[in-house]
């Protein structure tokens, strides 16, 4: 059961991490070592560059921390440039 509720979750993450233009890679390996922690890795996609986990040691909770800061950052763009639309907007019809 834990497994199941493990893998929606990275599902769910999976997805949300696409719709921002990431990738969250999850570790192959049988056996942990220096290079590989057997967790997961974000990348960016565009760059195709890590974003975390760089030796596959980045958690779930920590993509999630990440991602929820993009949104933030990707909603504040929006609403700034929205504001900056609007405002030239209304300096030209005044003139």
């Amino acid at each position: 059961m834990e497994d199941t509720k493990q893998k929606v979750r990275e599902n769910k993450l999976r997805r949300w991490a696409g719709r921002l233009g990431y990738v969250v890679k999850r570790s192959r390996a049988r056996s942990v070592h220096l290079d590989d922690a057997g967790l997961f890795m974000l990348i960016e996609a565009d760059g195709n560059y890590v974003v975390r986990g760089t030796r596959f040691d980045a958690t779930l909770e920590e993509i999630e921390d990440f991602l929820g800061g993009e949104e933030k950052a990707i909603a504040k763009r929006q609403r700034d440039a929205a504001a900056r639309g609007a405002s030239g907007k209304s300096k030209k019809q005044a003139n």
